[in-house]
């Protein structure tokens, strides 16, 4: 029996080596010009050895290690820098006045002393200090240069954070100017601690239109806001599913009451809040089914959905990780355009190297390490492991140390005596056939979802045990139930949305059915988060044991392929 030609993904590994580049560029920024020298010296080395194929192939791989290590490390030290300059005006206590446009939706937070509080990050296009206010002793500190992106927290009374407050407040896309004093905030994923520029309303705070964002831009972060208004029709008694929803469509994750986020993280079901693969797909996944059905062909489909996927990316905000999303999925969907054969890995490495491309800091992006680790572990761990799972199944069913010849026979003899007994009158026959498929059908869909929620887990469980010290197994379970009614909950949302342009009382209508779907939700995970065992804190994991872990899931990996290539050679 002929071995079955392996599927060629030529960008795998150089995908591979620029992510290690950048990871090693990142640890080391000061050997930024002796990685160009590498650089150069691997690629006059291809260019020499160009008649032989596996030199070629090292001397690119290695030329794409070299190049992204240096693009990394120039970017590394640009970073340090604009950092340490940072942190000399804070220690300097300087007043300093920046001016630039907002790029994020202001979100707000209720003060435990009193007073509220808005976050959001400017995108600074100038920046200038009172000397007059800075320490005496000390010479005034260099400024970063611009543009920079900074985290703005803007302080006053508590009418800040209603639908109508009582002064003009910052709005994505408006050009601002802020007074303040830099100070530093403790975030629980960052090593260092978070500089951002503190002000109030007693600060000398203004509108600056010049630097307002395009018109185009500003036409979005509208249709954002009016698309989250749209949601919460109807929903004035239950604020919480109506919270929920907007986080789970639109990505406004800092309106979740704390206790519900807490449920939702102790499940292992945190995720759905982030703008993500999963939200991206199920879009996609929708308009591509409802393209088949209207008899789209594939080129035309693909030239229709991704439009679409680009536009619901933008009305969330384009987070890091929707953008990522985004790019795998046009990548994926944008294939057969160009007459190409449509391959989730390789859309995987090409979003890969040309996220890094544009900017090689988000290797040590931890929505980043979630976003790849997981689309990996699914691509590569969940078809083995749904083959070994539905070979179990059949084990079960058949009995151990069972001939399957003997079971397959005893199966087809039962199988036609239900058929005879079926067979007056003719529609309870084709009721119980119809029975029979339904929950055969729903059996594979169960067992893939669960191989898929498995092979997620394996692959993002070391991460989150290094970084917030906490393991969840019971996510293995919680996901197979909240992602399918996540699902149904985005379909029927975006339905009502769509309805209720043209019929308001249908898309009231969506919106409670919806909010009855969240409801669901919350009530599920807060059973999934009481069970006991199924999360626990543990000590932050040492990169060693991450290391071993992940081995221990390749070797995992080649033992479920050898069996299902063999089980597959031995069918033939």
């Amino acid at each position: 029996m002929p071995a079955m030609p392996l599927k060629r993904r030529p960008l795998a590994g150089p995908a591979a080596a620029v992510a290690a580049g950048c990871a090693c560029g990142l640890s080391a920024p000061s050997l930024a010009p002796w990685f160009l020298a590498g650089t150069a010296a691997f690629v006059a080395f291809g260019l020499a050895a160009r008649r032989h194929r596996s030199a070629r192939v090292a001397a690119t791989l290695a030329g794409a290690f070299l190049l992204a290590a240096a693009h990394a490390a120039r970017s590394a030290g640009r970073e340090a820098d604009r950092a340490a300059r940072l942190d000399a005006l804070r220690e300097s206590r300087a007043v300093a006045t920046v001016a630039g446009t907002i790029v994020t939706e202001p979100t707000g937070f209720a003060m435990p002393q009193g007073g509220g509080r808005l976050s959001f990050r400017m995108r600074v296009q100038s920046i200038s200090i009172d000397e007059a206010g800075a320490h005496p002793a000390s010479p005034a500190p260099p400024l970063p240069k611009a543009p920079f992106d900074l985290d703005i927290d803007f302080y006053g009374p508590v009418s800040l954070l209603g639908e109508a407050p009582s002064r003009p407040t910052p709005l994505a896309g408006e050009g601002w100017c802020f007074s303040g004093r830099f100070q530093s905030r403790e975030v629980t994923y960052r090593r260092e601690p978070l500089v951002s520029l503190r002000s109030s309303v007693r600060d000398d705070h203004r509108r600056a239109p010049e630097a307002d964002a395009p018109p185009w831009r500003q036409t979005l972060w509208s249709l954002r806001r009016e698309t989250a208004r749209r949601l919460t029709l109807g929903l004035d008694a239950h604020p919480d599913a109506s919270a929920v929803l907007r986080a789970l469509l639109l990505g406004y994750r800092a309106e979740i009451p704390m206790e519900i986020r807490t449920f939702f993280a102790n499940s292992g079901t945190v995720h759905l809040f982030a703008i993500s693969g999963l939200h991206i797909m199920l879009v996609a996944g929708s308009l591509r089914w409802l393209l088949r059905r209207l008899g789209a062909p594939t080129r035309a489909a693909a030239c229709a959905l991704i439009p679409a996927v680009i536009a619901y990316t933008a009305l969330t905000g384009g987070r890091p990780s929707a953008q990522r999303a985004c790019l795998m999925a046009v990548l994926y969907y944008g294939a057969p355009i160009f007459r190409r054969h449509s391959d989730a890995l390789n859309a995987v490495a090409a979003a890969a190297i040309a996220l890094l491309a544009t900017n090689p800091l988000q290797v040590a992006d931890l929505g980043f390490a979630f976003s790849f680790t997981s689309v990996l572990g699914i691509l590569l761990l969940a078809p083995p492991l749904e083959r070994t799972l539905w070979r179990a199944i059949g084990r079960l069913r058949r009995g151990d140390g069972a001939d399957s010849g003997e079971a397959a026979a005893e199966l087809e003899a039962r199988m036609l005596c239900a058929q005879r007994s079926f067979e007056h009158p003719g529609w309870l026959r084709r009721t119980w056939w119809s029975v029979f498929d339904w929950f055969r059908l729903r059996g594979r869909k169960i067992v893939h979802a669960l191989a898929v929620s498995i092979a997620a887990w394996a692959v993002a469980e070391p991460i989150t045990a290094s970084v917030f010290g906490q393991m969840v197994p019971i996510s293995v379970v919680s996901n197979v139930l909240i992602i399918a009614l996540g699902a149904y909950t985005v379909d029927c949302a975006a339905a009502g949305l769509l309805l209720g342009v043209f019929f308001p009382w249908l898309g009231v209508l969506a919106n409670r059915v919806s909010a009855f779907l969240v409801e669901t939700m919350i009530f599920i995970t807060s059973l999934f988060a009481r069970i006991p065992g199924g999360n626990f804190h543990v000590e932050p994991w040492s990169p060693a044991l991450v290391a071993a872990w992940y081995a221990a899931l390749c070797a995992a990996a080649m033992v479920f392929a050898g069996r299902t290539r063999a089980s597959t050679a031995a069918r033939r």
